[in-house]
């Protein structure tokens, strides 16, 4: 499947910044994709310029993780039971800081967001029974609005 499904998201990534303008560091955060997930990624951001206004790129890449499992359902004859998990995800964007404050800045930017998702589903029929796997991948264009803290 091919998901188009807008969502808010909320992550918070913490990491040390280098004088030349790199940053490391790592991220979590909350957001629904069809199922809860908990992404977990490292976060690498190059901020070139050392003033009140100044462009910057950023890369995560990691792993999102489903938090909830999905009912048991009875359809018919058959009881369903589905598990979702999660999968890799892969993040990259440019964006503007505005340093509004000693080492305070809102950051403003546009990225490419993939996630992948993986519904296992075991049907389980009154002669027999199937495993389903439904692989579900996002591909979205984000809107990020941020606050970074020095």
């Amino acid at each position: 499947e091919s998901g188009n499904q807008s969502s808010l998201s909320f992550h918070l990534s913490n990491g040390y910044q280098f004088k030349n303008g790199l940053a490391v560091g790592i991220g979590s955060g909350m957001e629904e994709l069809g199922v809860a997930l908990v992404p977990l990624y490292a976060d690498l951001r190059f901020t070139p310029l050392n003033s009140g206004l100044s462009p910057y790129v950023w890369l995560k890449a990691g792993h999102g993780f489903a938090i909830t499992d999905q009912a048991v359902t009875y359809v018919d004859y058959a009881l369903t039971e589905s598990k979702p998990e999660g999968g890799f995800l892969f993040n990259t964007g440019v964006g503007i800081s505005m340093f509004t404050w000693k080492r305070t800045a809102v950051n403003v930017g546009l990225g490419y967001r993939y996630q992948k998702v993986t519904l296992n589903e075991d049907l389980h029929w009154w002669g027999g029974g199937s495993v389903r796997h439904t692989v579900t991948q996002y591909y979205r264009l984000e809107f990020h609005l941020g606050f970074v803290f020095m």
